[in-house]
């Protein structure tokens, strides 16, 4: 995905996610999305750093509905190492999201 393939929209929207590696280990943290779009997220975080074959599942709530986007739906593109193994943010490509999660991303932007 290249940085400008689908049009952002700067937020504040908190949410749940949990990091894991399938039978190891899986952990919730709290974060804040810092900018959306149709198919990528900036999450702003204080997590432990993790591994390069993490997944993320990511709880977003709206309208008093969560979305929940599968691991299998998405790809930890970058992270950012505030200082020694605490990442700050994380850059999430969605491969697939859910109808609702377009639904809930198109209500964001201004119509025109």
């Amino acid at each position: 995905m290249n940085k400008r393939d689908y049009k952002r929209m700067t937020v504040n929207i908190k949410i749940s996610f949990n990091l894991w590696n399938p039978l190891f280990w899986k952990k919730e943290y709290n974060g804040v999305i810092k900018n959306i779009s149709e198919k990528g997220l900036f999450i702003s975080t204080v997590t432990p750093s993790f591994p390069d074959d993490a997944l993320l599942e990511i709880y977003l709530l709206a309208d008093k509905e969560i979305i929940f986007i599968p691991a299998k739906n998405n790809t930890i593109i970058w992270r950012t190492l505030v200082f020694d193994n605490v990442c700050g943010s994380i850059g999430v490509e969605l491969l697939n999201p859910p109808k609702v999660y377009y639904k809930f991303v198109q209500c964001l932007f201004p119509v025109r």
